[in-house]
């Protein structure tokens, strides 16, 4: 037993993100040299406790990487003040990129927000233009969830081109898009979700499982076909503990590459995060990039 474990190759987002910071910070340098300034507007418009947290990370890893963060935090508004600040903010010349921290309060019409944002700024890639492009396979900025886990396959050098992948989960911060951005890899994705019959075998026909449910634990050996490449985008408390999807101790010796919770996908979404607002002010001071 103990050496089929050691043949299962653990993801470390945390080593890819730790890289990727320090592409980052370099860009941020060279952007700087050539006089150009790399700024990030985070809104949040909610009381939710676990959105302040989010919020504080995003402004904390902005002073890191040397991007100037503007912080916008107000409760109470409506439609009409939101989408004023919003709009607001696309006319600010000053910010590169636009985050509103989701969830939005109830009765905020959330998809006519999104929209607002200019798609040039829209470094979550949200909004129906970004959704647009990404479909069309056209330049623009991806969801940053997706982004990660499609950097993390590539780090490890894991072929996706013909690829069955099975994708648990039709959501559209996660779901929908790494299915389109598969798609473009040339790998071969297939959505299920909890409708999907014969769930648990169509997910064993896999040789890349993404698993994005919000439910802890739920996927285990019987789902996992020997040798798959097993990635666990959930993140839930259980019994004290932060675990995923996937029940990690269970699937270990089954998969041939695993992504633990915390250290897998987490780290790489704000890694993706950041990247994005590095893009858009390098097409928003007319300097070439290619954002597919």
């Amino acid at each position: 037993m103990e050496m089929m474990k050691l043949s299962t190759i653990i993801l470390n987002g945390k080593e890819v993100a730790n890289q990727w910071e320090k592409e980052i910070i370099s860009k941020v340098q060279d952007l700087k040299a050539k006089g150009i300034s790399v700024c990030l507007a985070v809104a949040r418009f909610n009381d939710d406790e676990a959105s302040k947290v989010y919020v504080k990370k995003k402004v904390a890893m902005c002073e890191k990487l040397g991007i100037k963060p503007i912080l916008i935090e107000e409760e109470g508004l409506d439609q009409v003040e939101i989408e004023k600040r919003v709009s607001s903010l696309n006319q600010n010349k000053e910010v590169n990129g636009i985050i509103v921290q989701l969830p939005l309060p109830r009765g905020i019409d959330k998809e006519r927000v999104l929209s607002l944002i200019s798609p040039e700024k829209d470094v979550d890639g949200l909004n129906v233009f970004s959704c647009g492009l990404l479909y069309k396979n056209l330049p623009g900025l991806r969801p940053c969830t997706p982004s990660g886990i499609v950097r993390l396959l590539k780090e490890y050098k894991i072929d996706l081109v013909g690829k069955r992948v099975v994708i648990l989960g039709r959501s559209q911060l996660v779901g929908l898009p790494i299915f389109l951005m598969l798609l473009h890899e040339n790998a071969t994705p297939t959505i299920v979700h909890s409708k999907t019959k014969d769930l648990k075998n169509i997910c064993k026909e896999a040789d890349i499982l993404i698993v994005a449910t919000g439910k802890a634990k739920m996927i285990n050996r019987e789902y996992v076909k020997k040798g798959a490449v097993v990635v666990d985008v959930g993140i839930s408390r259980l019994d004290g503990k932060i675990v995923g999807d996937v029940d990690f101790d269970d699937v270990f010796d089954v998969a041939g590459y695993l992504t633990p919770v915390p250290g897998g996908v987490g780290p790489l979404t704000i890694m993706s995060l950041m990247s994005n607002v590095i893009k858009a002010a390098s097409i928003q001071s007319g300097i070439k990039d290619d954002l597919v």
